[in-house]
């Protein structure tokens, strides 16, 4: 079984927590590769887009734009769809399992069901925090064998990682603000 890990290193001049964000992922990573060494993280980019967006405001006032500074995490998506589909296509598995709830991925499932129909493939959505957030992808339900219901907080407590992991060198800690 391969457990891997796609993410990108953050910007901390857009973090509210600055540099501290940035040290708590590095911090995390860290801690994910000590507590599970065969998992792999692959990499993505950040980049910080500019650009001009209309207000949020009801009706939109089409007349007025705003300069806007946006980040956008490039590669992640194209990673996973790269990973899954050469897995899928070395036989390297028989089923792949999606955290995830972004419907960009669901061209992956479709092509990987289409040309590897053996493949099981199923869907995990993150948690939902508040009643208001979307709802588990259809799209992506719809190209899984099998899907399961967003986890609860209530089971993701209970699966944290220690609050300290052993290393060679000194123990990794849990970052404050994350208690």
């Amino acid at each position: 079984m391969e457990i891997k890990y796609f993410t990108a290193p953050i910007k901390t001049g857009l973090s509210p927590r600055g540099h501290d964000s940035s040290k708590a992922q590095h911090t995390y990573i860290r801690a994910l590769v000590a507590y599970c060494p065969t998992i792999q993280i692959i990499e993505g980019k950040y980049f910080i887009a500019s650009g001009s967006h209309f207000g949020d405001t009801k009706p939109v006032d089409f007349s007025k734009k705003y300069k806007v500074l946006r980040p956008e995490e490039k590669q992640t998506d194209v990673n996973i769809a790269l990973h899954m589909l050469s897995h899928a296509t070395d036989r390297l598995c028989d089923q792949q399992v999606l955290f995830s709830n972004d419907s960009d991925c669901a061209p992956i499932l479709s092509t990987i069901r289409q040309r590897h129909p053996n493949m099981l493939l199923g869907v995990v959505p993150p948690f939902l925090k508040t009643k208001t957030d979307r709802h588990t992808s259809r799209e992506l339900i719809d190209l899984s064998h099998w899907s399961r219901k967003p986890i609860r907080k209530s089971i993701l407590l209970d699966f944290q990682l220690p609050e300290g992991i052993s290393t060679r060198k000194k123990p990794i800690l849990k970052p404050y603000h994350w208690q």
